[in-house]
């Protein structure tokens, strides 16, 4: 009955004792039908737990969910859930300022958003207006629905799913209003804020800009200057800015060069295609180049292999 890691060999697992299916929220081995798993938290730590009705079926805990920020335009600050749970707006964009949209998974719009430092924290709204966080809270007052205003407004609206009014934040405390204004949109953006590796996924490099040279390079490495800031340009589009500070643009020449540049233009411009080996490809939009890795550097082609794969 003991849990243990195996490292698979050849792509292969070595018997059905590695195996698990998942059926009714219920985690069950192959092998061993009756064996219990356990839950995953937020960390993704495994931990036993089983249905307090059947002691050889663990439960899982659905609990992965989008991290992001939210944050007030019209004040330009977060959301926040401080040391204590205690909710309120920040001008940071740390941490505490981090929150988590998970799926009330009932086959309805509704969602649960919890604070990322501490896992347990629910955000609630109770009758009166009141807002705040409660520990292990799956009540109706914990559920709400993200929803988009009709018009040109920009943002989205978090409404209570159980009283049917809207967050808003006044420049002093979190209050409900009944009907959607600009006080009530919020801007939701990834916690990561759009940083990404752009990995080979033939040769396991990556995509780096070196300030001092002023170069594009390939590397085994994962450090600020292989990551990359992408940015969506509309119709399918996006760009890829360094994050190393000043951060540049990377650009595709006519001829196939890749350059960085602190100017925005049609050579920055990028289309994404799935790959059929199991990641995208990234091609130039001005000039069809695709990003190309051959094992010991970055280069560019026309072909659209598994060394073009990203």
């Amino acid at each position: 009955g003991n849990i243990y890691t195996q490292e698979a060999k050849d792509g292969t697992v070595a018997d059905s004792s590695a195996l698990w299916i998942i059926q009714e929220n219920i985690v069950r081995s192959v092998a061993h039908s009756n064996l219990n798993l356990g839950a995953i938290n937020t960390r993704g730590d495994l931990t036993p737990k089983v249905s307090p009705d059947n002691k050889n079926h663990a439960i899982v805990e659905y609990i992965t969910g989008e991290l992001c920020f939210f944050s007030s335009p019209d004040h330009d600050r977060r959301m926040s859930c401080g040391p204590m749970g205690k909710m309120s707006m920040s001008p940071n964009w740390k941490g505490w300022e981090v929150f988590r949209i998970i799926g009330v998974g009932d086959g309805s719009r509704h969602v649960r958003i919890t604070s990322w430092t501490h896992d347990t924290k629910v955000l609630c709204h109770a009758d009166q207006g009141r807002v705040f966080t409660s520990d292990n809270e799956f009540g109706m007052q914990s559920k709400w629905v993200i929803e988009r205003p009709y018009g040109d407004s920009k943002g989205v609206a978090v409404k209570s799913a159980h009283f049917g009014s809207y967050l808003s934040y006044n420049g002093e405390s979190f209050v409900m209003e009944d009907s959607i204004d600009k006080c009530t949109l919020w801007d939701i953006s990834s916690a990561h804020q759009q940083k990404y590796y752009l990995s080979s996924v033939c040769h396991d490099k990556r995509i780096g800009y070196d300030n001092s040279k002023d170069s594009i390079y390939c590397s085994g490495k994962r450090n600020e200057w292989e990551a990359w800031q992408i940015n969506s340009e509309g119709d399918g589009l996006v760009s890829f800015k360094s994050c190393v500070d000043g951060g540049k643009y990377l650009i595709c020449t006519n001829g196939g060069k890749l350059k960085a540049s602190h100017e925005w233009n049609g050579e920055a411009l990028w289309k994404l295609e799935y790959s059929p080996h199991g990641g995208i490809f990234i091609i130039s939009r001005n000039h069809d180049w695709h990003l190309s890795c051959n094992g010991q550097g970055l280069e560019t082609s026309l072909n659209k292999g598994i060394g073009q794969t990203w």
